[in-house]
């Protein structure tokens, strides 16, 4: 997409093309640069994992369901996806960890393995499904049994991610679910790992948690998670319809699920779709992109991408040939792979930022649908964070964040559609770290002016 471009600042060799407008021209170029100030700020709520290096600064991008086995479904083939093509292309696309909940250990130890040492080799991580130990969510042995069978997974492959414990879990199993949360991360903690038990929570469904249908989720979800231990919480949601998006369950689900976690001190980490919930088509880069950037900007600490292959089943309900994943059911990269190589070549970027960031808010400048369902103070309604006084021109979202005093700012594009362009005027003139597209650059000013393609991001870092 051709990008007119206001200022290009050089830092080294790298350019960063995608907009980022100065201002000098409103300003004497050689007046005295500020340094911003640095705030009081508290310890923020991390997510680590092992697998990572134990820094906490690695943004989990997880693929859910990867690396299918050999197969034949309704009279059709389908190949086993565990080789070196298979896993250097998920490497590349900016997935770092991995789920394929169908291996299960206890069936499937050989592939299990096989997986895992696969990710070993590619330095991703991989989730583990093993009945032996919990089963549906589960706990099926003792801490001390469990503590033994995580370290010897963890000494035998770097890859080692947890357990896979359920999807999501049925109304009236909550307590059922806690256990199974409790036991694992005791038994982790004793084991002294960074692994994580993943239970992703249904999507929000009005009709499943009536009559007081925000105040039942919120009450599940408390059930299963409180004092377990756990240090994420993940929920799968569809919002993408066959023309457009379900901008009311969207951010009902994220304003619910951002302040269940908030108020527990956990990481959230929500679906991304990268098919259509009637699983018949595939997002375009905006409508991908938004979703994923969206979520970074209301404070979200990992994203999950489902599917990365599609399950078998879906073979039934599409055309022959189609496919609704980032890749087709022969193993082939579709558009979307693309897609989401670029938005996490950006999240990756900054994601050293973000992960020990505090999340203050969100600044809406100009419309964006389905707002009014944003129930938990998200919004900064006064449109001002800190040295930020100002934004205007199109509609963005702008997350505000707190890195150890200093004030980070992820702006947002909120037109799927169509590209943007967006003003933050600040209150001095300071220097930023602008990063977009992957890119870093280096400018200075009392206002930056950013463009932005359809559902695209940019971080600044005032210094």
């Amino acid at each position: 997409m051709k990008k007119k471009i206001t200022c290009i600042v050089m830092v080294g060799l790298l350019s960063l093309s995608a907009l980022v407008g100065c201002g000098e021209s409103a300003e004497q170029p050689n007046s005295e640069v500020q340094k911003a100030k640095t705030w009081d700020h508290y310890a923020p709520t991390e997510l680590v994992y092992d697998c990572f290096g134990g820094d906490g600064e690695v943004m989990p991008l997880l693929g859910f369901w990867s690396a299918p086995a050999e197969a034949t479904y309704n009279g059709q083939y389908y190949p086993d996806m565990k080789n070196d093509d298979y896993f250097a292309a998920v490497k590349e696309s900016g997935i770092n960890l991995l789920i394929q909940a169908n291996d299960d250990a206890i069936r499937y130890y050989d592939d299990v393995e096989t997986i895992l040492s696969y990710c070993d080799k590619y330095d991703l991580g991989y989730y583990v499904t093993d009945s032996n130990l919990i089963s549906g969510g589960s706990a099926k042995v003792s801490v001390s049994t469990l503590e033994t069978a995580l370290a010897e997974y963890a000494a035998r492959h770097k890859s080692f991610a947890g357990l896979y414990l359920k999807d999501e879990p049925f109304v009236g199993t909550e307590k059922e679910m806690n256990i199974g949360l409790t036991t694992f991360y005791e038994a982790a903690q004793n084991a002294g790992l960074n692994v994580q038990g993943y239970l992703n929570l249904n999507p929000y469904w009005a009709s499943m948690y009536a009559p007081k249908a925000n105040e039942n989720y919120i009450a599940s979800a408390e059930a299963i998670f409180q004092g377990s231990g756990s240090k994420m919480l993940a929920y799968d949601i569809y919002p993408l319809k066959k023309t457009g998006m379900d901008y009311t369950w969207y951010f009902t689900n994220l304003s619910l699920a951002k302040h269940i976690a908030d108020s527990m001190k956990i990481a959230w980490t929500p679906f991304v779709a990268v098919c259509e919930e009637g699983k018949v088509r595939l997002p375009d880069e905006g409508e991908l992109s938004w979703q994923v950037n969206e979520y970074v900007a209301f404070g979200a600490k990992g994203i999950d991408y489902f599917p990365i292959n599609s399950p078998i089943s879906f073979s039934s309900e599409v055309e022959q040939g189609h496919t609704v994943a980032m890749f087709d059911y022969l193993g082939n990269k579709t558009e979307v792979y693309y897609y989401v190589k670029e938005v996490n070549k950006q999240l990756l970027a900054v994601d050293h930022y973000l992960m020990k960031a505090n999340h203050h808010g969100v600044i809406i400048n100009g419309e964006l649908t389905g707002k009014e369902y944003l129930g938990f103070g998200e919004v900064i309604e006064d449109g001002t964070f800190r040295e930020l006084k100002k934004v205007s021109g199109d509609s963005v979202t702008v997350g505000c964040f707190d890195y150890y005093g200093k004030t980070c700012l992820y702006v947002v594009n909120n037109d799927m559609y169509k590209d943007a362009s967006a003003r933050l005027d600040f209150d001095a003139r300071y220097g930023y770290e602008v990063i977009q597209r992957g890119q870093t650059a280096n400018v200075k000013g009392s206002k930056i002016t950013l463009d932005l393609a359809a559902g695209e991001a940019a971080f600044i870092v005032l210094k």
